[in-house]
């Protein structure tokens, strides 16, 4: 099962997530969307919280499908000079 999908059955915020697992709302948000991929003591928070239900594969092929997505790093001389991606 994938995190927003458990989330969404148990009814939870991105809050209680943090709450639960210890780490910022913002980084929750981030874990629930696929941007951000947790290491390894958040996952075993995630599968703790969870009972088993959202699998550490599972969060890594979250992490890998959205920032698959996401546009290549710019390179100097584009118009979005050495930002890279936010």
């Amino acid at each position: 099962m994938i995190l927003p999908e458990w989330l969404k059955n148990q009814g939870w915020t991105n809050l209680q997530l943090a709450n639960a697992i210890g780490v910022s709302e913002e980084c929750a948000r981030l874990y629930r969307a696929g941007l951000r991929r947790p290491g390894p003591e958040v996952v075993k928070r995630i599968l703790r919280v969870t009972k088993g239900a959202v699998r550490q594969d599972d969060l890594l092929k979250a992490y890998a499908i959205a920032t698959a997505k996401l546009p290549p790093y710019p390179t100097e001389g584009t118009p979005h000079g050495k930002l890279g991606r936010l």
